[in-house]
């Protein structure tokens, strides 16, 4: 068997974005892969019958647009500037034809029947804001969004291609923001979530029904009430997922709901207590997104992470739940038609692969391989699961990797893992970054502490409470491995995280010197600058990460961990991107100036033109020169013989 190298990832497949065809014969799926010598990345569209990987259909730098017609033609088109080309793929014949064009940079593309698509796009309010390639103005809320730019005047809509006539009409108000949308063709209708707003987008959108026969643009429930994470139809009755915002609102878990057209009664169908949006276990070896939540026949079917694992899961009309799949990993996207399913799922603690699932019966086959004979040909660790139960009596879910060759009667360097969110998870799914640090002798560990997601709402309830208890649960859980594994250097512990992460990172350097070094990523230094300066600040973190710097500034600093690195003793690498406007690059300097003035040893490794994905879809040498700095900085504090 051979060990995992740093580098290996650029050799790996990663798969997103299946789509089934109408009738269930056939399915879509794009399978990206690293191009390390020009530093990017190549996106394949793919397509199959189910009966095994299917044959690659087209590549190129961009994710291309695609789009069943029918059970075995295929639309697919690359955006170009102004316009997006489709071509018609037929996969009994493998022939492919120029198809039509459409004016707009499509993001998405859905056939409504008649020769007419329903097509999503950006919009520009006032072009000329934009002309100017030194400036752009900029007069809205929010202002700008991570790995996109500034979005101050642009709106997500929603248009009718008509292919005959070459006709393409806008079917959403010019100041209305589609947040989510579905095409329920059989019900004739599209059922969307937005709202229309100047100078500021509020918090809690509302929904709105777009009548393809009339062309009748209805809105059935008023923004304000919730926040919406899904919209569809159910029967003859509007379906929602979403929060009425009684605590920290983008983190609860949302009610499905159902809502009457004729009489516009809302019935509170269900609340699984599960989150709805899209989370899954955390891993580094993911590259684009898919479906997660689709209404199909009499059921609404989603995923979502329950303790360590990411499943599908069933909602009936009646508002019953029930736990799809079986395996433990991940279910990344997946679709379903004719009630058939087909899913990107990481299993067994492999990398990502299609499976298609029979949803009465929970077994899984594969469709591909692409990924197997890297997992079967090296040393891949296995975390092993260590739970425990907090002060409050909650049950905290954790593991740890031993490392390569592991002797019982030899000491080791350990690294404390934390992940973001703080609604985040992890799991036993394979992570490229810690089996490189188990490789290379390190014991591994990391724990789902109270904020987590997947452990129901009471759980992740941190709101106001950040620092604290999710804290004492990491603390608790570093004691209780040292405790466990005699085998551990209490001297040499690292930790690292990122995003919220790195902000536990952060505050663990200014509250302990408990570790030997730390490496803090894409981090958050200061409540006051994440709130003015994220890019979702005044709709996520005046609401989810009190106290609000508007209430009481004296506060939010107080909960900073820049005011405490000015007691940081510990050597500390800092990793960040200069494009970030999740968690920004003032907020990771107030940090670092803090630590520097405190006299730690620092660091700063800062990436230029990436932004807070940098880990999952940065420039894969990007990639490589981050994993290479961490790596390096353990070694130099953690390794015998070093500093």
């Amino acid at each position: 068997m051979k060990t995992i190298q740093l580098k290996d990832f650029l050799g790996f497949s990663y798969l997103s974005d299946v789509l089934m065809s109408k009738d269930g014969s056939h399915a879509a799926y794009l399978r990206h892969q690293c191009d390390a010598e020009a530093d990017g990345y190549v996106s394949q569209l793919w397509l199959t019958s189910l009966a095994d990987a299917g044959n690659q259909i087209c590549s190129g730098a961009k994710k291309p647009v695609f789009a069943w017609e029918s059970g075995e033609t295929l639309l697919y088109g690359f955006p170009e500037k102004g316009q997006t080309p489709f071509k018609r793929h037929y996969a009994a014949s493998g022939l492919t034809a120029p198809a039509f064009t459409v004016p707009l940079e499509a993001r998405s593309l859905e056939p409504v029947g008649g020769g007419k698509y329903l097509v999503s796009a950006k919009t520009v309010l006032n072009p000329e804001d934009y002309q100017d390639d030194d400036c752009v103005i900029v007069t809205e809320l929010p202002t700008q969004s991570n790995g996109t730019g500034y979005i101050s005047g642009t709106r997500a809509s929603l248009f009718l291609y008509d292919s005959l006539s070459g006709e393409t009409t806008q079917i959403t108000p010019p100041l209305f923001d589609v947040m989510q949308f579905s095409l329920c063709a059989q019900q004739g209708k599209i059922v969307i979530s937005g709202q229309s707003y100047e100078g500021k987008r509020v918090i809690k959108g509302g929904v709105s029904v777009y009548d393809l026969e009339s062309g009748s643009f209805t809105q059935v429930v008023e923004p304000g009430t919730y926040r919406i994470t899904y919209v569809s139809m159910l029967g003859s009755r509007v379906i929602f997922a979403g929060t009425l915002g009684l605590y920290n609102t983008i983190m609860e878990n949302p009610h499905f709901y159902l809502l009457d057209l004729e009489t516009g009664a809302v019935e509170d169908l269900a609340y699984p207590d599960l989150y709805i949006g899209g989370l899954t276990v955390g891993s580094d070896c993911r590259y684009g997104g898919g479906i997660h939540c689709k209404a199909a026949g009499e059921s609404v079917f989603f995923t979502s992470a329950k303790i360590g694992d990411s499943h599908l899961f069933e909602l009936s009309a009646s508002g019953e739940t029930r736990q799809v799949t079986k395996p433990s990993g991940s279910v990344d996207c997946f679709d379903t038609a004719n009630g058939r399913c087909v899913m990107v799922a990481m299993r067994d603690m492999g990398l990502e692969e299609l499976y298609v699932l029979n949803a009465a019966t929970g077994e899984e086959r594969a469709l591909t391989d692409f990924n197997g004979a890297y997992t079967r040909t090296h040393e891949v660790v296995r975390p092993k699961p260590l739970f425990f139960q907090n002060d409050e009596g909650s049950t905290v879910s954790g593991w740890v990797m031993e490392p390569l060759g592991y002797d019982p009667k030899k000491h080791y360097p350990a690294i404390l893992d934390i992940h973001g969110g703080p609604k985040g998870t992890y799991g036993e799914v394979y992570y490229h970054e810690m089996q490189i640090w188990a490789q290379a002798g390190y014991f591994v560990f990391f724990c789902n502490p109270r904020g987590s997601d997947g452990h129901g709402d009471a759980y992740s309830r941190i709101m106001g409470l950040n620092g604290t208890k999710d804290y004492d649960d990491i603390m608790h859980f570093t004691d209780l491995v040292l405790k466990q594994y005699p085998q551990i250097d209490q001297g040499r512990v690292g930790v690292t995280g990122g995003s919220y992460g790195g902000y536990m990172t952060n505050w663990i350097v200014g509250h302990t010197d408990r570790f030997r070094c730390a490496a803090t990523q894409r981090s958050i230094g200061d409540w006051i600058v994440h709130e003015y300066n994220c890019d979702t600040g005044y709709w996520v973190t005046s609401e989810n990460f009190p106290p609000n710097a508007i209430v009481s500034a004296k506060a939010a600093w107080d909960d900073s961990p820049a005011k405490y690195a000015i007691k940081c003793k510990t050597p500390l690498l800092f990793i960040h991107s200069d494009q970030d406007t999740r968690c920004t690059l003032p907020e990771a300097m107030a940090a670092y100036a803090s630590a520097v003035r405190a006299g730690a040893t620092v660091r700063m490794c800062l990436f230029h033109g990436e932004n807070h994905e940098l880990s999952r879809s940065g420039k894969p040498l990007n990639r490589v020169k981050r994993l290479e700095e961490i790596t390096a900085w353990m070694d130099r504090y953690l390794k015998e013989g070093q500093a």
